[in-house]
């Protein structure tokens, strides 16, 4: 059960960091493409305080944030406990927004093709270095949007999160 928990949640937010680093202001542009380095994760359980702690390095992902505040998006996942890759993340356009550190991804949803804002903070933007973070409440409203029974299931299994997402330009 918390091998497929831990699954569904990489999947649902990944792009995502939890982190209680200082507020960074970032630079005013994110324009440009960025390589997906690396996706820390810990996680804590409700019914077990039982913790799952993994670092992935993804086969492949991208995203490359324009000018126009749009969105360009390419990922492969690789099975986590082998150098397999299991599935191929369709490339898509969506949009962004910057408030100050907030930046909001549209993500897509690919069971229903609806796009679902995510709230996350840039807690580095250095040159060519992007780190984002999220509160496990952001990350709850944004699975809440695309399905409540995942956002519930989430909020009941999981009692802290902490996932840090590396991206390289």
């Amino acid at each position: 059960m918390k091998k497929v928990l831990f699954f569904t949640l990489i999947l649902s937010v990944l792009f995502l960091s939890c982190s209680k680093d200082k507020e960074v202001t970032p630079s005013a542009s994110l324009e440009g493409k960025y390589n997906l380095k690396s996706i820390y994760s810990k996680i804590t359980y409700n019914f077990d305080n039982d913790v799952d702690e993994n670092t992935l390095e993804p086969k492949s992902g991208s995203f490359t944030f324009s000018s126009n505040n749009k969105l360009e998006t390419t990922l492969a996942v690789g099975n986590l406990m082998s150098e397999e890759i299991i599935e191929i993340i369709p490339s898509y356009s969506s949009e962004y927004t910057i408030s100050g550190n907030e930046l909001t991804l549209h993500l897509k949803d690919l069971n229903t093709g609806k796009f679902v804002p995510l709230k996350v903070k840039i807690s580095k933007n250095e040159g060519i270095e992007l780190e984002l973070s999220a509160t496990k409440e952001e990350i709850s409203n944004a699975l809440k949007a695309a399905d409540e029974n995942i956002a519930t299931l989430f909020n009941l299994s999981v009692k802290t999160l902490d996932i840090k997402m590396s991206l390289i330009k």
